[in-house]
């Protein structure tokens, strides 16, 4: 059974077991693309299957987002380093985040960006 888990501008995210489907609301949306090429880099969820302007199937991130945490309270300066690690891999890919926001940025239970 599908849980919806969230919203945004582009989509629609359900749960379904370990993996999340985001079903997209506007053509042209590009998140397969990006995931696929970042799957290397072990920052990013695995892709599982996509239909191109319909939706994508990705693997289920257990965590908090940084909105949900204070990251104040996350050991050290772990997180902070972290996701500096994140971002560097994303740039040196070719991409620029231009949505990063502490919504969109995930820590796992391990305090793993």
């Amino acid at each position: 059974m599908l849980e919806k888990i969230g919203e945004g501008d582009f989509g629609i995210v359900y749960a379904m077991g370990d993996r999340v489907i985001k079903k997209y609301r506007v053509a042209g949306c590009i998140d397969h693309l990006i995931l696929a090429d970042l799957q290397a880099t072990g920052c990013v969820p695995r892709l599982f299957k996509y239909q191109t302007d319909r939706y994508v199937v990705m693997e289920r991130i257990g965590g908090e987002t940084l909105d949900e945490v204070n990251p104040f309270d996350v050991i050290g300066e772990t997180w902070e380093q972290g996701l500096r690690d994140v971002l560097h891999k994303i740039v040196a890919a070719g991409y620029l985040p231009t949505d990063l926001s502490f919504e969109n940025v995930m820590l796992t239970f391990a305090w793993r960006v």
